[in-house]
């Protein structure tokens, strides 16, 4: 575990989210040869990601990096547009699933996106901690849709 692994790590646990209640999942598991284009990841999708979400039963999917959000089907060439707020997929293979943008924790060489990762998981562990057992936000939080 490298320390892009270890910053999402620390970052999560100072967040209050506790790393035995989350699954871990690649979006481009399934393509070990170069940068993953559009095919590779519809078919990431269609074939792992998608039967994964199926069993775990996630609350909430917490995407990290630009890939990540193209295969959850959110369309944007930037995570700055995105990031820190949670999204309620309405349509496609994550329907009903609250997806949480975030940085890739190896962008961590660019301004400004350690804070903040740091910044947007501390909001995430508030929000999932936040979410009933049905995977609803709870009484009073008012989530960006």
């Amino acid at each position: 575990k490298g320390e892009p692994s270890q910053l999402l790590r620390r970052h999560l646990r100072e967040g209050g989210v506790h790393l035995d209640e989350c699954f871990y999942a690649n979006s481009t598991q399934c393509w070990t040869q170069g940068e993953a284009g559009k095919a590779e990841i519809d078919a990431c999708r269609l074939h792992t990601i998608k039967p994964i979400v199926q069993v775990v039963q996630p609350k909430v999917v917490l995407t990290l990096g630009v890939t990540a959000l193209k295969t959850v089907g959110i369309k944007t060439k930037s995570v700055k547009s995105v990031h820190g707020r949670p999204h309620r997929m309405l349509a496609g293979p994550f329907i009903d699933r609250w997806v949480w943008p975030t940085w890739h924790p190896a962008a961590e060489d660019k301004p400004g996106v350690v804070t903040q990762l740091g910044a947007d998981l501390q909001r995430f562990g508030e929000f999932y901690r936040a979410m009933d057992e049905a995977g609803w936000p709870k009484e009073g939080l008012r989530p960006w849709v």
